[in-house]
């Protein structure tokens, strides 16, 4: 799985796999201290967005959806 720069940016793609790359990033970017202001400057986004893309991965997590855990292990070493 993999998606450009430009899909991750933009308001037009709608499908759900790019979505749920948008908000691994925003939980990625989360995860790593950003605020919520931050974090939509650099996807393009609203803060009220982010603020619900990275609850709504936070629960994709939790309830260990196949995608979402995909999406997060090859995101999650990019940690420092």
């Amino acid at each position: 799985m993999q998606i450009s720069e430009e899909l991750l940016l933009t308001h037009r793609d709608k499908r759900p796999e790019t979505v749920v790359f948008r908000q691994a990033a925003a939980y990625f970017f989360r995860s790593c201290g950003y605020t919520y202001t931050r974090i939509g400057k650099l996807l393009n986004r609203d803060h009220v967005s982010i603020l619900h893309s990275v609850r709504v991965f936070a629960g994709y997590l939790e309830t260990e959806d196949k995608i979402a855990l995909q999406v997060w292990g090859r995101v999650k070493p990019l940690l420092p």
